[in-house]
């Protein structure tokens, strides 16, 4: 169960927010976390576009870390 102020998705459910702290072009334009069967996964993302003008977002899913 989820504690005071934990935020639990879900299954196969998520959410990002915009990166408040990106400084440089190689930090993610928005990041957040999913649930996808149960297993909890952070996401990155980040905004592209294509050679004939079409934009996307490239995703990166990592496993949580510690706090």
């Amino acid at each position: 169960m989820a504690g005071k102020g934990e935020f639990k998705h879900k299954d196969n459910t998520g959410s990002i927010f915009k990166n408040d702290y990106k400084n440089e072009d190689k930090h993610p334009d928005m990041t957040g976390t999913v649930n996808v069967e149960g297993i909890e996964k952070n996401v990155a993302a980040w905004r592209n576009t294509t050679d004939s003008g079409n934009e996307y977002f490239s995703l990166r899913f990592s496993d949580p870390k510690d706090k």
